[in-house]
């Protein structure tokens, strides 16, 4: 395996952290999570809008100029290659893990949650607000992740019902 290849696991593990553990870590901020009480369908939107990335909070897109330049500067392409993967993986491997782990948990109350579910009356808006994609430099740099999640109506995003913090979660081992 490539050290893109295992960064970008390390990266992507981060995002594949499961929502029971996250449950542990999770703080209702606002609102009353009641109203899901019922509901059948669920929908998920994620959001990476203002994303940062390490411990200093550098903004995402120029944390990955930075990264794609360096290891575009060690192998010709490498850089690109991470890039196309550190995306990609929001839609191939994140989304689909949080969707699966959360619903283990909703099926008990007879819920889903998906994506484009469309009639579904609340929409929960999860938002990256900052990684650490971790690192082995002689020591271990540990992955986390922080997050916002609302619920809002469908039909009126701007306004949340509730939210829910969660603050540097750590990835499931």
């Amino acid at each position: 395996m490539s050290k893109a290849m295992k960064t970008m696991g390390v990266a992507a593990a981060v995002l594949l952290v499961p929502v029971v553990l996250m449950a542990a870590k999770a703080k209702l901020v606002s609102g009353d999570l009641a109203l899901l009480k019922g509901q059948t369908a669920i929908e998920v939107e994620f959001d990476y809008a203002g994303m940062t990335v390490g411990g200093k909070g550098t903004p995402e897109a120029q944390w990955l100029a930075d990264e794609v330049a360096k290891r575009n500067g060690k192998k010709a392409g490498s850089g690109d290659a991470f890039q196309a993967t550190w995306v990609s993986s929001r839609t191939e491997l994140y989304a689909p893990r949080f969707l699966e782990e959360l619903n283990k948990e909703l099926a008990k109350g007879g819920a889903k949650a998906m994506l484009g579910a469309g009639a579904a009356k609340y929409t929960l808006i999860v938002r990256t607000m900052q990684v650490e994609p971790g690192a082995t430099i002689g020591f271990n740099t540990q992955a986390w992740a922080t997050l916002e999640v609302r619920l809002v109506e469908t039909a009126k995003k701007d306004v949340a019902l509730a939210a829910i913090g969660i603050e540097k979660i750590r990835p499931a081992s």
